[in-house]
């Protein structure tokens, strides 16, 4: 009997045996892309940028832009120190790049700054200049776009870009050995934007500027025969005075007071309460002088 029950106990201990070395493994995790606690973490594919087109619009002052989908729009324009971009109404978090120039749009205004671009360019093409920028716009929804600054105008701006000359060299970038150093000037004063005497060739072929500043008043003279509040007006006589400039190395090379030009304006702008304008530069005699200056 007991022999019998010790064969039945090992007859269970051999089945059970069996089935703990018969038992399949447990199956594989669904999990296995999580990773383990205090690991690294899984790697990710980077989101491929979305496409963001943006298309350009010409204006007599300005290039506007506008985004294929929404998301904000902006200009780009001439400046005295180089091009200025205004952003507007782009979705908080946006950015620009121009030419390695990053930001935020959220700023609004910006300008990048240099004129070197201007140098090779005829003065009588300022009004259509390739500034050689690309401006580059990322949105916060993943829409990536790059184009090409169009064409900008400078005419309105070239007044200003010279005046400097009072108080450094006006230069374009590294300049090219000018043949004529002395048969160009432009004269601020000149036209509504100024003017060129002598060769009108590129922007930094000109070798000299002239600016002019009126002087106090020497005298005054009373003029009729006009419409409007005041038939008669008062005109006080002002002497201008004109300096010379050397564009390259900002040099004063002369200067000349001419006398006030006494002859009465064909027409007047005056106050309310004022009848009084001052007298124009005598601008045909200075512009005269200023030919004398050149040298062909």
């Amino acid at each position: 009997m007991a022999r019998m029950r010790a064969l039945v106990l090992i007859s269970v201990a051999g089945l059970v045996a069996c089935k703990s070395h018969g038992e399949a493994p447990p199956p594989p995790s669904t999990t296995g892309s999580a990773p383990a606690p205090g690991g690294p973490a899984a790697p990710t594919t980077p989101a491929t940028p979305k496409p963001l087109t943006i298309t350009w619009a010409e204006d007599s002052i300005q290039q506007t832009f506008t985004l294929g989908g929404g998301g904000g729009s902006g200009n780009a324009s001439g400046d005295t120190k180089g091009v200025k971009f205004f952003f507007e109404s782009f979705l908080p978090g946006s950015t620009y790049e121009v030419n390695g120039t990053r930001g935020n749009t959220d700023k609004m205004l910006v300008t990048v700054d240099g004129l070197d671009f201007l140098g090779p360019v005829a003065f009588d093409s300022i009004e259509h200049v390739d500034p050689k920028l690309t401006l580059k716009l990322s949105l916060p929804d993943g829409r990536t776009g790059e184009t090409k600054v169009p064409p900008l105008n400078f005419r309105l701006h070239v007044q200003d870009i010279f005046k400097e000359i009072e108080h450094k060299p006006i230069t374009f970038g590294q300049e090219p050995a000018d043949p004529k150093p002395s048969d160009s000037i432009f004269y601020v004063g000149g036209a509504m934007s100024g003017d060129i005497i002598g060769k009108s060739g590129t922007m930094q072929q000109i070798d000299f500027v002239a600016t002019q500043e009126m002087q106090d008043a020497t005298g005054k003279k009373t003029c009729n025969g006009y419409n409007g509040s005041h038939p008669s007006i008062t005109v006080n006589l002002k002497p201008t005075e004109v300096s010379l400039w050397n564009r390259r190395t900002g040099d004063l090379i002369e200067k000349k007071t001419f006398p006030p030009d006494e002859e009465c304006p064909m027409m007047a702008m005056t106050s309310s309460d004022s009848d009084a304008v001052d007298s124009y530069p005598p601008t045909e005699k200075i512009e005269a002088w200023l030919k004398t200056k050149i040298k062909r």
